[in-house]
């Protein structure tokens, strides 16, 4: 385009006789128009969306919709690039309404027909001109990519169209009300684009400087949306203004704290001011509940707001119209890349409301069993907030809440109570507790160490309040203390101290010489860990009516049989899990076998909804099969379970490890090439050292696979 102006500049000056004839000039005007509707640029190097479709396909009239940043020009071009047919881009951006037609039909003439087909066709902007050259192109395979396609309303969307019946068209637009009527009048079904994933997030972030890890990946997406201009910009402000740390500029985005604008809030914001109050106030409901809600709780939670049913039903339809609200079967839920910017549209005074309101609504499926963990999650955060926290501190005494990611995310509540010095002491036992079991599972021994000191202040300040739980809880803390350093004798002494209040055989009792096997193997002492690991093992499955013969060949609804209503006590059974568990990671540690029992905890993990645990489980297993020679096996394992598991239930921490391990598998069964690939993506991620340095063995060794050499899964 550059190059023609150029060359009409330079005419104009008559230098070196430069100059047009009048003959000339209408070739000259063409190739200018064409050079108009030309393609954008695509993005270089392009990233494919989640699930791209093929820009043709056999349908004759396809509608595209997005928000504006979601990459539809991008995808078209890029596909468009790989097009085995000729296509027709044409953006209607600037045109008036009434130009489009004449317009398109001279882009059409131009790209298709040769000078004397072009040759006495009417003169006009209206779709007669069109008719016309879509006669002249009988016969001719036409299809037109039509960006900007929201500029035009839909009656006349639907005479261009009609105007040439044999043509394919591709629209581009971004949602509108009136869309539905116009999909429906067309039998269209409006598509749309999926967004980027976490590994396009996770590569865009690290070319920007600012490597993310996968739970802050995942959480880039739900903020974004996925759309590519957000990410893109999300990455640029993440360097420019939160010195690289992109988990900070997510929590600032979420609490609508962040000082520089984004590209996503402005291009939302206008969105948001064609919507009426009532709609943004839904908005903002959606919003604040985070998880999908069904029509009815959408209306149970509106009163809250001030809000009337028949208004939000209304508030709801406007919103879909926008695509501001997604449907999955009969539950509703906001745009991701919206969610954030709509929490600023709370009508005064309805914030505190609003949270009582979303906690009782998901209060009796969190407590009845039937919730789904995003639920229970969202419900747990309510509480601390609307003055219930007592509530919150019960699941923390179960091994359940520790499994779940947002555990971590509720440490700043638990570091509340626990200072509070007006909270009772069992509260901030618990609150402590669970502190120090969390520091444990990050690794921070010095953070661990001061929450145990805490705790024996505490218990020493109130010595009337304690029964045996705590004063098991409190030693089990010690162990784990003085196993970190090393000091066996004051592991031990702790260790009998809490036996004395537990009778032999209790339940309380198997947990604590668990516990104290956990704090031999923390120590390095694998043998005694293996022993009493071996013992209490045996003691559970006495206790639950078992033996490992009736394991055999058993699936998780067998053994929920053979243990009946009474006794399927999801403690006990995930405390066996866990002995096994530790069996078979005292048997690595020893190089010797451990038979059945990775297999056998499996089971019991799967038995006690214990899902992180099953996953780590199952990678023993999935690495016993590589042993054996079963790869598909192991392959099957990885990819019909766990990795499943992993995704379904945000476990985020574990999936790169998942993922890395069934690579190396794929390399054994000899798709080295698939197998590097997935290796190159889960690189870009940002790993603790230890994850990266396993990276880095599993790439060696899959080049080892390669070249031909022998290896051992990893």
């Amino acid at each position: 385009m550059w190059k023609l102006a150029a060359r009409v500049v330079l005419a104009c000056t008559g230098h070196g006789g430069q100059g047009f004839t009048a003959n000339e000039l209408p070739p000259l005007y063409e190739q200018f128009v064409q050079e108009l509707q030309a393609f954008p640029a695509t993005p270089a190097p392009y990233l494919p969306q989640a699930t791209e479709p093929d820009l043709l396909t056999g349908a004759r009239v396809r509608l595209v919709t997005g928000f504006s940043g979601a990459g539809k020009t991008a995808w078209a071009s890029h596909a468009a690039a790989h097009s085995p047919e000729p296509l027709t881009y044409f953006d209607v951006a600037t045109l008036p309404a009434e130009a489009v037609a004449g317009s398109l039909a001279r882009e059409l003439a131009a790209r298709h027909l040769d000078s004397r087909a072009r040759t006495g066709l009417p003169h006009g902007t209206g779709t007669d001109t069109l008719r016309a050259v879509h006669h002249r192109l009988a016969g001719t395979p036409v299809a037109i990519v039509l960006d900007n396609a929201h500029r035009l309303d839909a009656h006349d969307l639907r005479h261009l169209v009609e105007a040439l019946p044999t043509a394919r068209f591709v629209l581009l637009g971004q949602p509108r009300p009136d869309q539905a009527a116009f999909a429906a009048r067309l039998d269209v079904r409006p598509e749309t684009l999926d967004g980027w994933t976490a590994d396009d997030v996770a590569s865009v972030f690290a070319d920007t400087g600012c490597p993310v890890d996968r739970p802050t990946a995942e959480r880039l997406v739900g903020l974004t949306g996925g759309l590519p201009l957000y990410v893109r910009n999300a990455a640029r402000l993440t360097l420019t203004h939160h010195d690289g740390d992109a988990a900070r500029f997510c929590t600032a985005l979420s609490a609508r704290a962040h000082t520089a604008p984004t590209v996503q809030d402005l291009i939302l914001a206008e969105v948001f001011d064609t919507l009426d109050s009532t709609a943004r106030t839904t908005a903002y409901l959606l919003a604040t509940a985070e998880v999908p809600l069904t029509d009815e709780e959408v209306r149970r939670l509106a009163p809250a707001a001030g809000l009337g049913g028949p208004a939000c039903a209304r508030a709801m339809r406007s919103l879909t119209s926008y695509s501001l609200v997604q449907r999955t079967g009969t539950t509703a839920t906001l745009h991701d890349a919206v969610r954030s910017l709509a929490t600023e549209y709370a009508p005064e005074g309805v914030a505190r409301p609003v949270e009582e309101a979303l906690r009782d609504l998901l209060a009796p499926t969190a407590e009845g069993g039937g919730t789904t963990l995003p639920r229970l999650a969202r419900w747990m955060t309510t509480l601390p907030r609307t003055g219930r926290t007592e509530e919150l501190l019960r699941f923390t005494t179960h091994d359940f809440f520790f499994e779940q990611s947002f555990a971590a995310g509720l440490a700043p509540t638990l570091r509340a109570v626990a200072s509070d010095g007006r909270a009772a002491p069992m509260d901030r036992f618990d609150s402590l507790n669970a502190l120090a079991i969390l520091a444990q599972e990050a690794d921070e021994r010095d953070v661990h160490g001061s929450l145990v000191d805490d705790l024996d202040a505490l218990v020493a300040a109130h010595p009337e309040a304690w029964g045996t739980r705590e004063r098991s809880v409190l030693a089990t803390q010690r162990m784990a203390r003085h196993a970190h350093t090393g000091d066996l004798a004051s592991m031990n002494a702790a260790y009998l101290a809490a036996r004395a209040g537990n009778a032999d055989g209790s339940p309380g009792s198997r947990v604590l010489r668990f516990n104290q096997a956990r704090c031999f193997f923390l120590a390095g002492r694998h043998e005694q860990a293996d022993l009493l690991a071996l013992d209490v093992a045996e003691a559970s499955y006495a206790a639950l009516g078992l033996t490992p013969e009736d394991v055999l060949g058993a699936g998780p609804e067998e053994l929920r049989a053979l243990l009946g209503e009474e006794a399927a006590r999801l403690d006990d059974v995930k405390r066996l899990a866990d002995c096994l568990a530790l069996v078979v990671r005292c048997k690595r540690e020893l190089g010797t076998s451990h038979g059945l029992a990775a297999m056998h905890a499996l089971k019991f993990y799967h038995l006690a909804q214990a899902w992180r645990p099953m996953v780590g489980m199952g990678q023993e297993v999935a690495d016993d099969f590589v042993g054996i020679g079963d790869l598909q096996a192991s392959l099957g394992l990885l990819e019909q379970t766990l990795l499943p598991l992993a995704e379904r239930y945000r476990l985020d921490d574990l999936v790169v490890g998942v993922r890395a391990q069934r690579a190396v598998v794929i390399a054994h069964t000899g798709d080295h090439a698939t197998a590097l690939a997935e290796l190159d993506v889960l690189q870009r991620y940002d790993v603790p050292p230890g994850q990266a340095e396993e990276l880095a063995h599993q790439r060696a060794l899959v080049l080892r696979l390669a070249a031909g050499a022998p290896g051992r899964p990893s």
